[in-house]
């Protein structure tokens, strides 16, 4: 079988996903906008090096480039200017395409034209969707801003053109087969979409060689230390984090967070509830690992998510999750053996599962043994196994999960 994978920007997820056809020796092209095969940590992954790699990268370089110099009209940090780059990358590979594959293996936002040129040549086309379905998105963020209005301007899935959700809509309809990270993502689909295809939920890997936490009678007493890490917006549920650890005892916790703030949103948030915390700033990489390994359990309150990556990224360093149902926690941890699985929106249930640890602090250390536990059984070996399995055809979804026992 011979695949093409498309995706403009790349990332942990994206190129495993190449990597598990070009185990097979099924990746007749990968695309891309930027790509080094030189060993560095941006745009790179050494270990496709040798695959069929096609860059288009002039628009992507002046997005980049935008960022960095003075504003004169187009800033390459705005959701129009990343629109701009993964519409005529899609476009692009849509004239690239011809006879010669069997499959394309395209993601959201960039598949629409890859996906109707596919379809010309009678090409099946396999659609990987990493975050819930966009009508899901603007319900949770609707039901926020009735609950406070002045939440509006930070839910970014509000703002969206109908052009772009129309596209993503068409994306939907037009896949042959559709995977996704967790069963919330799959769930979302099937809420707003009447599809026909397969939809398939196969579970992202980590890397299983990082070295887990020391746990130790240290980690016992003390403040309880909890780290969040992604972007920091409504999205991720921070305001009903800060509204549980508010109603706790002060010196109780530590809170570390680590990201990229949306504009303005951490002004609103420290406005209305007063919780201390470390702001660590954007980090990834060893100082990545450095802080989960520093803390003792990851708190990711998400109210619409895809999956989550810094869940398997905590379970591998050993570190507990306290995650919710709409994150990909409930598809790789057990309730109260690796972590914990809340109710969206819901800051009560925080707050009993935080009192419950600090009332049997030793737990922690078992959670942390379970958590590196179910890692190994998570690397990104078994996600390529199982992606490569089911997407060509040699498994079944019953058997895809078996990979993760």
């Amino acid at each position: 079988m011979k695949i093409v994978v498309s995706h403009p920007f790349g990332n942990p997820n994206v190129y495993q996903a190449a990597l598990a056809f070009y185990e097979r020796q099924s990746l007749l092209e990968f695309h891309t906008c930027i790509f080094s095969k030189r060993s560095i940590r941006y745009r790179s992954f050494s270990e496709i090096n040798g695959a069929n790699i096609l860059t288009h990268p002039a628009r992507e370089i002046v997005r980049i480039a935008s960022s960095y110099l003075p504003s004169w009209g187009f800033d390459g940090r705005r959701q129009s200017s990343i629109d701009w780059v993964t519409k005529h990358f899609d476009k692009t590979v849509a004239q690239c395409f011809d006879r010669k594959s069997d499959l394309v293996y395209c993601y959201e936002d960039s598949a629409l034209g890859t996906f109707s040129a596919a379809q010309r040549f009678g090409v099946r086309k396999v659609y990987e969707l990493p975050i819930g379905y966009h009508d899901e998105a603007r319900a949770v963020a609707q039901e926020e801003v009735e609950r406070d209005k002045s939440l509006l301007p930070f839910w970014l899935s509000l703002h969206e053109n109908t052009e772009k959700l129309n596209r993503k809509t068409a994306e939907v309809r037009s896949a042959d087969h559709i995977i996704c990270a967790s069963t919330y993502c799959r769930d979302s689909i099937i809420k707003h979409v009447n599809v026909e295809c397969k939809i398939s939920v196969i579970p992202y890997g980590c890397n299983v060689s990082w070295q887990p936490k020391k746990w130790g009678v240290k980690d016992t007493s003390g403040p309880l230390k909890l780290v969040f890490v992604g972007r920091l917006d409504p999205r991720k549920g921070l305001h009903y984090l800060f509204e549980a650890l508010e109603g706790l005892t002060p010196g109780s916790f530590e809170l570390t967070i680590a990201g990229r703030w949306v504009p303005g949103y951490r002004d609103w948030l420290l406005r209305r509830r007063r919780v201390t915390f470390a702001d660590v700033g954007q980090i990834g990489g060893g100082q990545l690992l450095r802080v989960l390994r520093e803390n003792h359990l990851l708190v990711l309150p998400s109210l619409f998510e895809g999956f989550g990556l810094v869940i398997l990224e905590a379970l591998a360093c050993g570190i507990p999750v306290l995650g919710t149902e709409r994150t990909g926690a409930p598809d790789v941890i057990e309730n109260g053996k690796q972590g914990f699985c809340v109710k969206a929106a819901c800051s009560e249930d925080i707050v009993q599962v935080l009192n419950m640890i600090m009332d049997n602090r030793g737990m922690l250390l078992d959670m942390g043994e379970e958590a590196r536990k179910r890692a190994l059984v998570l690397s990104w070996s078994k996600y390529r196994q199982s992606l490569a399995a089911v997407v060509m055809g040699e498994a079944s979804d019953e058997m895809c999960g078996s990979f993760c026992e």
